[in-house]
């Protein structure tokens, strides 16, 4: 008679048997979690991304209107003032500069 090899009769113990399953079923959800949640923040951040270079772009245009209006503000109050207009009609640059400049 032929005996069976001892990992043929080797069994698991009930505890074992029990409890693999459940190990198993937290490891694959544990794994699932943590694809959802690396796929979650990994689009959170690109679309952060997208919003701070859009932010950053209202910015600098919002920046460069501010300094035309300041320029312009600037060009009105000179054109504004007595004298100047003749004295740049008459190509007198040190009396535009003498009325221009505080």
């Amino acid at each position: 008679m032929v005996k069976p090899s001892a990992a043929a009769h080797r069994q698991f113990s009930l505890r074992w048997k029990i409890t693999l399953p459940f190990m198993l079923l937290a490891l694959a959800v544990g794994l699932g979690f943590v694809y959802l949640l690396a796929r979650f923040l990994g689009q959170t951040s690109d679309e952060r991304f997208v919003r701070q270079l859009a932010d950053s772009g209202q910015q600098a245009a919002d920046g460069v209107v501010r300094s035309e209006n300041d320029l312009l503000r600037l060009e009105r109050q000179i054109a504004n003032t007595d004298g100047v207009g003749e004295a740049a009609a008459n190509g007198d640059a040190e009396a535009v500069r003498t009325l221009v400049l505080p």
